[in-house]
């Protein structure tokens, strides 16, 4: 169900904003505020921009975000705890004194500081939201790789004179691989919720663009009168993070 729901979604991002009757950001100043018709099925935003088209244009925007920024905080997270656990005393040392003084922030706040740093909109949101994750997943494959380390086959292939770096292709990389995944998915939806609250903030990608987050931003102000604008969007992001959740890693 979590796999033909994430299809749908992200076909519907890919087909919506392109074919559809309504641009993401054609504005009908006439139609301002429409609550949901037939016509438009999500209703319109203060601009008269269709909100059905704008949340799945959103969705790239939160979906790349989400899988990208976890994916380059576990490329790097998982290289930097291998090699740490593989060539261990110094290197491992270093490593995780880095990893511990970086953990003693809040996320949160460090997000909301790099974003600031690094320029509001898409780029900035990424770098942020990847090193704020960068801690998780470096200890995770520490771990992990501490444990494969000792195991016979390890220590049969350092007898037969592997090299390191085959070691660590050929032996630790698919032994830990599994866990890896199941902990990168999680990371997605946690991602993609960041995204939201930072773009709720007011520190996401700058309108015409929008993520689910900035349509929330730009909704609540409508709360009262016009629920339609914030409720959607953060319905759809609600249930694309329970869907990530419960996905199961092949």
């Amino acid at each position: 169900m979590s796999r033909a729901f994430l299809g749908l979604l992200i076909l519907a991002a890919l087909i919506v904003p392109e074919w559809g009757p309504y641009s993401f950001d054609q504005q009908d100043i006439a139609q301002a505020l429409a609550t949901p018709s037939m016509k438009h099925w999500f209703g319109t935003d203060a601009l008269g921009r269709d909100l059905f088209t704008r949340i799945f244009y959103g969705a790239r925007i939160s979906l790349w975000i989400g899988f990208m920024s976890a994916t380059l905080a576990f490329i790097l997270g998982s290289c930097l705890g291998m090699l740490g656990a593989y060539f261990g005393k110094l290197v491992d040392s270093l490593l995780m004194k880095a990893i511990d003084i970086i953990a003693i922030f809040p996320s949160t706040l460090m997000a909301i500081l790099f974003s600031l740093v690094f320029g509001r909109g898409v780029f900035g949101i990424l770098l942020a939201l990847t090193l704020t994750t960068l801690t998780a997943p470096t200890r995770l494959s520490r771990a992990l790789s501490l444990q494969i380390k000792q195991q016979e086959f390890i220590q049969a292939a350092w007898a037969m004179g592997a090299t390191p770096w085959r070691i660590l292709l050929r032996h630790l990389i698919p032994n830990i691989r599994q866990a890896l995944l199941s902990a990168w998915i999680l990371q997605v939806s946690t991602n993609m919720m960041a995204e939201g609250f930072l773009s709720f903030l007011g520190l996401g990608v700058q309108s015409p663009a929008c993520s689910w987050g900035t349509l929330a931003h730009e909704g609540v102000s409508f709360l009262q009168s016009y629920p339609h604008l914030i409720v959607f969007p953060s319905l759809v992001l609600l249930t694309t993070s329970l869907a990530l959740q419960n996905l199961e890693p092949s």
